[in-house]
């Protein structure tokens, strides 16, 4: 969806673009893909099984960019390695 280089209007059209697929995976009914060729079907459940990260990580990458934005979420990898580095510090 884009490399390091995407910016906070970016990131907000990709979370967009996210929901949506997210909504028109879960209209596509078992019975849908049945008829579906079987490695097609499997593609789109994997892929459709990768929104989640996705999500969060633009997310993150939006609370990096766009600290305290309602869609951005807190990189508390990142949190709790400076937590860990400043403790050892003390």
């Amino acid at each position: 969806m884009g490399g390091e280089s995407l910016g906070v209007s970016d990131i907000r059209r990709n979370l967009a673009t996210i929901e949506s697929l997210r909504i028109s995976g879960a209209i596509l009914k078992e019975d849908d893909l049945e008829s579906a060729d079987p490695e097609l079907v499997e593609t789109f459940r994997q892929a459709h099984g990768q929104l989640e990260s996705l999500d969060n990580d633009l997310r993150i990458r939006l609370g990096r960019l766009a600290p305290g934005d309602p869609a951005s979420l807190a990189d508390l990898d990142a949190l709790q390695e400076r937590l860990a580095h400043r403790q050892a510090r003390q």
